[in-house]
């Protein structure tokens, strides 16, 4: 009887601990490839078609009541752009990196950053233009 029981032991054993290494295994391998990452960078044209709608009030005066709103969405026009041109040399970095070259760049956080700045770029052009329109 105890030989059956070292049989049916040994056989649930066996599969318990190929099934758990198995996915402990598939778990590590996910981690470390980081197949899940999202690694599309959201680059929007955002800064392109803003900066040539400013281009259109680069002669503004002073005087005006919209000027300082529009330094205020060229100063975020900047911030985006700069936030931008980083994120893009973080990714060349990591893209050129030997060890990381072989994990794929996960830009969920780049995206979010990206998407506050757009935001916020909204937000001062939505100003801009309605204290243009009280004119």
């Amino acid at each position: 009887m105890n030989l059956v029981y070292y049989v049916g032991g040994s056989a649930l054993t066996y599969y318990f601990s190929r099934n758990i290494a198995s996915k402990t295994t598939d778990a590590l391998i996910n981690y470390v490839m980081n197949f899940d990452a999202d690694d599309k960078l959201n680059d929007h044209h955002t800064v392109e078609s803003i900066s040539c709608m400013l281009k259109k009030y680069e002669n503004m005066k002073e005087s005006n009541p919209a000027y300082e709103s529009m330094l205020s969405v060229k100063q975020a026009l900047q911030d985006l752009s700069d936030t931008i041109h980083k994120i893009k040399l973080k990714i060349h970095v990591h893209n050129n990196g030997y060890l990381s070259r072989w994990r794929t760049y996960d830009a969920r956080k780049d995206n979010s950053k990206i998407q506050k700045k757009i935001d916020e770029l909204m937000y001062r052009l939505d100003v801009f233009t309605k204290i243009l329109r009280l004119k």
